[in-house]
């Protein structure tokens, strides 16, 4: 597998010896306070956004490029390719269906529902008004946690959401900083992992780092899960992030570590939906309606909203139902909104 890692411009190393030489000088808790990382965008407007398509483009139905016929076509980002497609294919048996799937990126699955060759699109993250085409309707199947991870030798148990953004902003070098007790006796340095993706969407990463530009100039940032997570568990000096389910998927390239952020683990459904674990990633498919509506489609949908409900555990993620629960605001099938209480939260932090 091709490791494609983000270069490292000299501008950049150079603006970021500058910050560290002068931060002896300077109150980094203000300048971070002053920053607002908090203030990232969880979710985009669900309203049409004008201007992408053509009348012509909304009056066609779906075409299928699979050579193979096919009474459904889907294209899953990897995500949610790894987590749906046992429950695809029993659907499929039970219902005397043809369906293929395809694995791909939020950008291919993009791609696929603005060429209208797809059925269901799927993603891990919330649309962004790139994603908001006419007939186009999102339904959330849940959200699971964007987990840290870190070398099973790592001794760290916690970080604390301020630590977590210093430590990828490159404030925190060294593990012994934290302020975990297991912190004090390891002095090692410490090495950032990334996977930078889908920065025309919000949430997901965004929600450590509002931007790119806030990330240390000295990361590692993997085109793909499995080499960040490859690289994390043979590094002992190394954090990233991702989530369980990928985790899962790719153990074979090695053990990782998850911690907690403010005590909370990311593996407790319950706090993840009441917002007390802060980094998250949103679960979306898409089905049509108007020309491209086919019920068979609709039917799927149905079927795999209901599932999850009944194996959020398995599938790591918090369901709507749970999140309902919890105050979470839908709009139809679509998560669209946090609850009242942590939204008001994080416009005070």
């Amino acid at each position: 597998m091709i490791n494609l890692i983000k270069p490292i411009t000299l501008l950049g190393r150079l603006i970021f010896t500058v910050t560290l030489l002068i931060a002896p000088f300077i109150n980094i808790e203000d300048s971070i306070a002053s920053e607002n990382l908090s203030s990232a965008r969880h979710f985009t407007e669900p309203v049409i956004t004008p201007g992408l398509v053509t009348k012509d483009w909304e009056k066609q139905p779906v075409k299928h490029n699979s050579k193979r016929e096919s009474d459904l076509s889907l294209t899953l980002d990897q995500q949610m390719y790894a987590s749906l497609l046992p429950e695809i294919q029993a659907y499929a048996e039970s219902n005397n269906l043809k369906i293929s799937v395809n694995e791909g990126t939020c950008g291919t699955t993009a791609g696929m529902i603005m060429k209208k060759s797809v059925d269901i699109g799927g993603f891990c993250c919330p649309p962004g008004e790139v994603d908001r085409l006419p007939g186009v309707q999102f339904h959330t199947l849940g959200i699971t946690a964007l987990v840290l991870f870190v070398h099973p030798d790592n001794p760290i148990d916690n970080v604390t959401t301020e630590e977590a953004r210093k430590l990828f902003m490159g404030y925190i070098r060294k593990w012994s900083a934290l302020s975990d007790p297991a912190a004090k006796n390891y002095n090692q340095s410490v090495k950032l992992v990334t996977h930078i993706h889908c920065k025309l969407r919000p949430g997901h990463w965004k929600l450590l780092l509002p931007s790119q530009d806030h990330f240390s100039p000295d990361i590692l940032d993997f085109s793909a899960a499995p080499d960040l997570i490859a690289e994390v568990a043979s590094d002992k000096r190394a954090i990233g992030y991702e989530t369980f389910a990928m985790a899962n998927v790719h153990s074979r390239h090695g053990k990782l570590k998850p911690l907690m952020i403010n005590g909370v683990s990311p593996g407790d459904l319950e706090a993840l939906a009441q917002g007390k674990y802060p980094f998250y990633r949103v679960f979306n498919i898409t089905t049509w309606k108007g020309a491209a509506a086919n019920p068979l489609s609709d039917a799927l949908a149905e079927y795999l909203m209901g599932r999850v409900n009944k194996i959020a555990n398995t599938l790591f993620v918090a369901s709507p139902d749970l999140l309902k629960k919890n105050g979470w605001i839908f709009k139809n099938n679509e998560l669209v909104g946090l609850p009242p209480s942590l939204q008001k939260q994080i416009s005070q932090e």
